[in-house]
């Protein structure tokens, strides 16, 4: 719903107020209800999409509030979405070796640093550095997560420091430098891309590392043009 105070062609002056206060107290739990104000003159937006009880109210197009009903709360200078859990299942390893040292493990939910998203992970791509990495081989870049998956895609629920707060909630693909087999992962912002429309998150998952390196090899180094043929030694691994 969206509303300008030149709608409410009332005398008296807080109108808009006692909107977004009634607003606020039906759609927001206890305390936060009191929070949530606009002066007079300015454009407030207030969303709610019934299926998840998911709201959120901002003032001049910044996020002010963002809530899941009876999970939690965040103001603007907050990182969450939502209330998260502790901990996540993530597929990792003991000792290196073949598919069959991969095994589910519970580990703590990551949270972003400065300039960082939480991503909860609906698909995550596989490629040939997850295999050599679980064979040992490609020990991951110093800070980054032991867990292998280097491209995923999925939602933004969290943020840190130094990201606009409009991007909770969004649908990302993202490289990141390990950490895409599990149920949340760490990206930096810079590092995620907007999903186009009309492509399911499970072909999405494929672009950030295996798609893009097939495109850098293929058309920007190798010059491959129309008409052309291009032979591919073996099925496997990013090209394949």
């Amino acid at each position: 719903m969206r509303f300008h105070t030149r709608d409410f062609r009332f005398e008296q002056g807080d109108t808009i107020r006692q909107f977004i206060k009634r607003i606020a107290i039906q759609a927001l739990p206890g305390e936060l209800a009191g929070c949530i104000s606009a002066p007079p003159g300015e454009i407030v937006f207030i969303h709610c999409r019934a299926a998840s009880q998911l709201c959120a109210l901002s003032v001049n197009g910044v996020l002010d509030w963002h809530v899941e009903c009876g999970q939690g709360a965040t103001s603007r200078d907050g990182t969450m979405a939502t209330a998260l859990p502790d901990t996540m299942i993530a597929m990792g390893f003991d000792a290196p070796g073949g598919p069959e040292v991969l095994r589910p493990e519970t580990v703590p939910v990551p949270v972003p640093g400065p300039d960082q998203v939480l991503i909860r992970t609906a698909y995550a791509g596989v490629n040939r550095p997850d295999v050599i990495q679980r064979q040992g081989h490609y020990p991951p870049p110093p800070g980054a997560s032991p867990l292998p998956g280097l491209e995923l895609a999925g939602t933004i629920v969290a943020v840190g420091d130094g990201v606009e707060p409009e991007m909770l909630g969004r649908k990302v693909c993202a490289l990141v430098p390990g950490g895409g087999y599990a149920e949340y992962c760490l990206a930096h912002q810079g590092h995620c891309l907007p999903v186009p429309a009309g492509l399911p998150l499970e072909q999405a998952a494929a672009l950030p590392e295996t798609l893009f390196t097939v495109w850098h090899n293929v058309f920007e180094r190798g010059w491959a043009s129309q008409g052309e043929t291009l032979l591919v030694h073996g099925g496997t691994s990013g090209i394949g």
